[in-house]
């Protein structure tokens, strides 16, 4: 828990938000790429993609140019938006993040009490784990199964260890919690957290049937696989996983303190809680990804442990 002095918006202002978005597509192919979404305006793309023409040309103006020979280019007001899946899923975990961090930047008041070492210094934990979801979507988007796993796999230590530090006062204790044997104690408590660990594991130790699947085969020609929409599909199945990961740890911290007041950053972060459903968005990437194992051992990890905590 935070105390009242510290600010965590300081930190983040110094790496505002519209700087962290991933940009989707390319509008040209010139020396400078310039990105951008597919759900940013036809008309911002056109534009855009005009302007980039005009200095690639050493001309003066970007209207006579988007005129002269850009006049048959149309772009598609978000194609293939209404489809997507990704959009929302990813949205559902990203509002579950910021309501734990609302709730954590607020409530300590209301213990009336100094947080002890261990809940400030989980709290802290928390907060930044939620950027580093941001960076582990960020990899899923590019269908970068892999670094999207390593980074996984770190969030899971985290929080994890902040499990188990929680009740801590003494520097040298907590200091001596290892993060990567915190997931065993933590699975005790939640035990498909030990086979989602295993799981993140086996990949980022390039364990033999974890990477074999990187390996590809064109005839007599072997190659590597970087990205692709079917580890898309797995990353995005394996990080729904670990934000429900994510919400029994922090529903099992604030439930340490059942007789603080239902402040409205508590009432939004039930709200977002009970909104989060992960069983039927990884059951959709389930069925859309057409028997894929790894999607299916992530459900089964679900359907195993029970929803509540």
């Amino acid at each position: 828990m935070m105390s009242e002095e510290d600010d965590v918006s300081e930190v983040s202002a110094a790496f505002p938000l519209y700087m962290r978005d991933e940009l989707e597509v390319a509008v040209n192919r010139m020396g400078y790429v310039i990105g951008v979404n597919k759900s940013y305006p036809a008309r911002l793309r056109e534009m855009v993609s005009a302007a980039a023409i005009t200095y690639q040309l050493q001309n003066a103006s970007i209207d006579h140019v988007r005129r002269t020979y850009l006049k048959n280019l149309s772009y598609e007001e978000d194609p293939g938006g209404q489809q997507r899946l990704d959009r929302p899923y990813k949205r559902a975990c990203i509002e579950l993040f910021s309501a734990s961090v609302d709730f954590l930047k607020q409530y300590p008041p209301v213990l009336r009490r100094e947080p002890l070492l261990g809940e400030w210094i989980g709290d802290l934990t928390i907060i930044r784990c939620s950027y580093s979801f941001e960076r582990a979507f960020a990899e899923a988007d590019k269908g970068a199964l892999y670094e999207c796993v390593a980074i996984a796999r770190m969030i899971l230590e985290q929080i994890s260890w902040v499990l188990c530090v929680r009740l801590l006062d003494d520097v040298d204790v907590i200091a001596s919690k290892r993060a990567t044997k915190s997931v065993g104690e933590a699975a005790r408590q939640f035990p498909f957290l030990g086979r989602l660990y295993g799981w993140m594991s086996e990949h980022a130790h390039w364990a033999y049937g974890a990477h074999l699947k990187a390996i590809t085969h064109d005839e007599d020609r072997a190659g590597a696989m970087l990205a692709s929409s079917e580890f898309k599909a797995i990353a995005y199945a394996m990080l729904i996983v670990l934000t429900e990961a994510y919400r029994k740890v922090v529903n099992s911290l604030i439930m340490m303190h059942r007789t603080r007041d239902l402040t409205d950053s508590r009432r939004v972060w039930s709200v977002a809680a009970s909104k989060f459903r992960p069983l039927p968005m990884v059951k959709e990437i389930a069925r859309l990804s057409e028997g894929n194992a790894d999607v299916f051992s992530l459900l089964k990890m679900l359907q195993d442990g029970p929803r509540h905590g």
